[in-house]
């Protein structure tokens, strides 16, 4: 326990090697040593995070502007009495009230909760400066105060006491949960994301103050800590495979990521775009799966942002939709077929050549090809020319793992990210979930698995097929 100074062991520095991996140093016994690790997820409450050693200036810096960030403390005391019998409920309606004593304090009926029998509970939560000017006295003292502040019809409650107890919360809840002014959920996750992706904090101030909130940070860190395993991973299979020095496997692995002719001419691994390109693209589900979602008609717009040479776009065109394209690599556009050339953009999807609201939908395969300092950007391009939605169909780092390697689609993806992170940045710029009903998730999911995307291809289980299907909200 990190928190424990003595006995036990305890965490005194953390820095970054040479070679990336994270050291950190223990001290156990009095006696400090160093423990090495390839991630570290520090899972402290905020008031902790003060007392660890962070190694480097850059870190050191990041660490003390995360700090001063969440530096918003709250205290509280909770004066909790149990009575004989719940003799308030003749002068107070309802499960609180609010007293004017200590500068405002709500004092609330823990019987509407829990069953006490004959007798019944009050609780006095005690907060800000009041909590923290009379924390040090003793429960006697608290319980009288709290036994006085009853309003003078009722004192004669204190007859009735069984039995109390006081707790003290002092600077251990953040009065502003989430910091101000709100940063990007996955931003407040990683202390300094540059030098030192693969160090992550966790905690209930960075969403709600909450137990809930500390789940759910712990969701978004196991997430991001998943991308970043997968992107080292990748990494590591094309330097192994690299022959040559150190400046050989950097410029390999930078190739690698390059949406280019190399990368069409052996699609997935699985040979020439156009001998692979249907494996994964299912016309028919994407115009049922948006009629099932969004209750389209038998004709609507859509737009295939990541179209390449437009194979894709030809294929719903004869399915009767109003269908275009956008592809930014000239070489594999230039290859599109004189049937869909008048339908196939060349452009770059951080820069639509179209008009606002111009499409109904938007298929998308290209976002996980660009850069995270891009996907703001091209999420608000899809929003602009979307009228109802979009479906993400990037790469993800949810993917099965025999999937990726099987079919090395890591290669050309620059942003690995979970359906989690995606749905993140969607939300932050004007998205929400299009699916809410369960008899529609398992119509889609049906249709899914009946196409070959369902568990082991695409989709893992239907619920991933929620973070998938985005409706445009009017912002």
């Amino acid at each position: 326990d990190p928190t424990q100074r003595a006995p036990g062991q305890w965490l005194r520095r953390i820095g970054r090697t040479d070679d990336g991996r994270y050291k950190l140093v223990i001290v156990k016994d009095g006696v400090e040593t160093e423990r090495l690790f390839d991630f570290v997820v520090v899972s402290l409450p905020y008031n902790w995070l003060a007392t660890i050693e962070w190694e480097g200036e850059k870190l050191f810096r990041a660490a003390a502007k995360h700090l001063d960030h969440f530096n918003h403390p709250a205290h509280y005391l909770r004066v909790a009495i149990l009575f004989e019998k719940p003799f308030w409920k003749d002068f107070i309606q309802g499960s609180w009230f609010m007293s004017d004593a200590f500068n405002g304090c709500c004092v609330y009926d823990e019987s509407s909760r829990y069953d006490y029998g004959t007798a019944g509970a009050l609780n006095w939560l005690i907060a800000g400066s009041d909590a923290l000017a009379i924390a040090n006295y003793d429960d006697a003292k608290l319980i009288e105060m709290a036994l006085e502040s009853l309003p003078p019809q009722m004192r004669f409650g204190a007859k009735l006491v069984r039995e109390a107890k006081v707790h003290r919360w002092l600077n251990t809840v953040n009065a502003i949960p989430g910091g101000r002014p709100v940063r990007a959920t996955q931003d407040i996750h990683r202390i300094e994301p540059k030098d030192h992706p693969g160090l992550f904090v966790t905690g209930d101030y960075l969403f709600d103050a909450t137990v809930n909130g500390v789940l759910d940070s712990a969701d978004c860190a196991s997430d991001m800590l998943m991308s970043e395993y997968i992107r080292r991973d990748y990494e590591t299979r094309v330097r192994a495979r690299t022959p040559g020095n150190f400046a050989a496997k950097d410029t390999a692995v930078r190739q690698s990521r390059n949406v280019n002719r190399t990368y069409f001419e052996n699609y997935w691994g699985q040979g020439s775009y156009k001998d692979a390109w249907s494996r994964y693209y299912k016309p028919e589900f994407i115009r049922d799966s948006i009629q099932n979602v969004w209750g389209a008609g038998e004709k609507f717009s859509i737009l295939d942002a990541g179209s390449a040479c437009g194979y894709g776009v030809e294929a719903l065109r004869k399915l009767g939709l109003d269908a275009h394209g956008i592809e930014k690599n000239a070489w594999i556009h230039a290859q599109t077929p004189d049937s869909v050339k008048a339908f196939n953009h060349l452009g770059d999807v951080t820069d639509l050549p179209f008009k606002d609201g111009q499409f109904d939908f938007v298929y998308e395969s290209c976002l996980a090809n660009l850069p995270p300092s891009k996907i703001d950007a091209a999420l608000e391009e899809l929003h602009r020319v979307s009228r109802k939605g979009v479906i993400l169909g990037s790469v993800t780092s949810d993917l099965t793992w025999d999937m990726m390697l099987h079919n090395e689609m890591e290669r050309g993806v620059r942003t690995f990210a979970t359906l989690w992170q995606w749905s993140d940045w969607f939300f932050n710029i004007g998205f929400t979930h299009a699916i809410d009903e369960d008899a529609i998730l398992e119509k889609v999911w049906n249709q899914a698995s009946s196409v070959g995307l369902g568990k082991g291809n695409w989709f893992e289980d239907a619920e991933s097929l929620q973070y998938c299907f985005f409706s445009r909200l009017d912002v």
